[in-house]
């Protein structure tokens, strides 16, 4: 049986190539998603920076402001669900920060997701598992260079065992190295977000019209 990890891999080497073989899909019908259904579907989000930073937010332990470059508001972010209707496709990753804006028990505001952080610099991979908080799009430097913005704070005690221990978490290998401390100027970074999303009646990755 192929671990979550491989089958994480595998999905998003799936999307990338979709991504790259033309334009970004649509955001999928209800029908397409199975909405009318009320069982819990498991959504990864992919997002990739050529380089990222981690400034310690004062007066807290573990806690993070997490800045990365995007080339603009449109920037693709790969989605996908292994469980249950088996989908992946890609939207805006406007749309993305968007998630912690809407309202109700579905907001990443009122539940925020775990991620991984995972990023290279000189040679070596290190991986950071956290809970991503408070993420925004603006602007960085005399440049106003587009970047997203999150604050990220340490998975630690039971919240980082049960990711551990978890049989269906795509995070559980990474949550198994992850760093305490994460370097403050990153490689290039690919962020993990996951999720599991389902309320009544509206099993959705993202907002539907």
């Amino acid at each position: 049986m192929r671990s979550p990890a491989t089958i994480l891999l595998a999905a998003s080497s799936l999307a990338v190539g979709a991504a790259l073989a033309g334009p970004a899909m649509s955001t999928p019908t209800r029908a397409e998603t199975g909405a009318s259904s009320n069982v819990q579907a498991s959504y990864m989000f992919v997002l990739t920076g050529p380089s990222a930073t981690m400034a310690p937010v004062a007066g807290t332990t573990g806690t993070y402001t997490f800045t990365m470059p995007i080339t603009s508001t449109s920037q693709p972010v790969i989605w996908f669900t292994v469980r249950p209707s088996r989908m992946t496709g890609t939207f805006p990753i406007s749309q993305f920060a968007g998630l912690w804006t809407l309202s109700g028990n579905s907001s990443f505001a009122v539940d925020p997701p775990n991620v991984a952080i995972t990023n290279t610099k000189n040679g070596v991979i290190n991986t950071f598992v956290a809970s991503m908080s408070s993420t925004v799009l603006t602007t960085s430097g005399s440049s106003a260079t587009p970047v997203l913005q999150a604050t990220m704070t340490a998975l630690q005690g039971s919240s980082l065992t049960t990711v551990k221990k978890s049989k269906t978490s795509f995070l559980k290998r990474y949550a198994a190295t992850t760093s305490s401390t994460p370097k403050t100027k990153q490689g290039p970074t690919t962020v993990f977000v996951e999720r599991s999303v389902c309320a009544t009646g509206n099993c959705v990755p993202v907002p539907l019209s």
